[in-house]
């Protein structure tokens, strides 16, 4: 996996706004369609189940599990990686459940429950960014004797990871040397040394037709879009800022891509590659489970899944006897 440190930078610019959830397809009805199918999953389990989510986030799960009818009766935990504060960067349906929590800093490796904690574990694009074996005997041990793990993974062949290696080739692009943020900030350093901005600018137009190119060869190419129109709108302009602004604004949006490919890579390393697959299967056959199932979810109106979904219970006493 990617450097910890770098991952837990990443993640935690990511969550420091208004969004709920990451991963997941670009259309708005596809993620719908996920949230729906979590909400009927929430709204089969018993009433007063005690639910925890891994690697929640800004807790798009626990939101769903709420908005069934029996979800002011959940006890409902979120824990994470990065330092999450969900209640506060994106507030909204949990913020008058009667029990709810989020705990940041936690690696799902290292849970800090006790044994047979949970009804339910749940995880969304989540629990496969961990260490799975470590991982996976955490969530053995919290769950209670008959308890159920919903997880939702991606896998090498969906939408999801479509779309990230889509975005990755998109943030290198912004990201190269002499590309447009490059350029950019090669056109603001001579701005701030009260030099000729001319030969810069010309450099930076350069960089802003191979980027041009790159999108219709490539559309919808959303991000570099926006990305290079906010770019040119500023070179446009820029005698009206203050230099030091300036390369603020540069700087600012560099890190943001950074966090964003670091955010990409982390992704394709946690994919459920048949290598990865294989020991999760082994897993889920030994006496400590009863049952489970392992198959692509689809969502959308495309064939493509969104990920694999596993679905497991565990067995009623320690030895595995029914």
């Amino acid at each position: 996996m990617a450097d910890r440190a770098g991952r837990n930078w990443a993640w935690q610019q990511f969550w420091k706004a208004d969004r709920v959830a990451s991963c997941v397809p670009a259309t708005a009805s596809t993620e719908e369609q996920i949230n729906e199918r979590w909400r009927g999953f929430f709204a089969g389990l018993a009433e007063g189940s005690r639910i925890l989510d891994i690697a929640t986030g800004n807790g798009v799960l626990l939101r769903q599990a709420a908005a069934t009818p029996v979800g002011e009766s959940f006890e409902l935990v979120g824990v994470d990686l990065a330092a999450i504060d969900p209640l506060r960067y994106s507030p909204g349906e949990l913020d008058k459940h009667p029990n709810v929590r989020f705990i940041g800093g936690i690696d799902a490796a290292v849970l800090p429950f006790d044994d047979a904690s949970f009804d339910v574990v749940v995880s969304q694009y989540g629990l496969e960014y961990a260490d799975l074996d470590a991982a996976f005997a955490e969530v053995e041990r919290v769950l209670r004797p008959g308890g159920r793990l919903h997880w939702l993974a991606h896998s090498e062949n969906s939408e999801v990871v479509r779309q990230n290696h889509e975005q990755h080739r998109q943030v290198d692009l912004l990201l190269a040397p002499n590309g447009p943020l490059d350029a950019m900030a090669k056109l603001v350093a001579r701005i701030r040394r009260g030099k000729n901005p001319g030969l810069a600018m010309t450099r930076l137009d350069k960089s802003m037709r191979a980027a041009e190119d790159f999108c219709r060869q490539h559309p919808p190419a959303n991000i570099i879009t926006e990305v290079c129109s906010g770019l040119a709108d500023t070179a446009n302009r820029w005698q009206a800022y203050d230099p030091a602004d300036l390369h603020t604004m540069v700087e600012h949006s560099r890190r943001a891509l950074v966090a964003h490919r670091q955010r990409i890579l982390d992704l394709g390393e946690s994919v459920l590659r048949p290598e990865r697959e294989a020991p999760v299967r082994a897993r889920l056959t030994a006496s400590s489970w009863q049952s489970f199932d392992i198959a692509p979810f689809v969502a959308g109106s495309g064939d493509d899944p969104v990920g694999l979904l596993i679905d497991a219970l565990r067995a009623d006493s320690p030895g595995g006897d029914a």
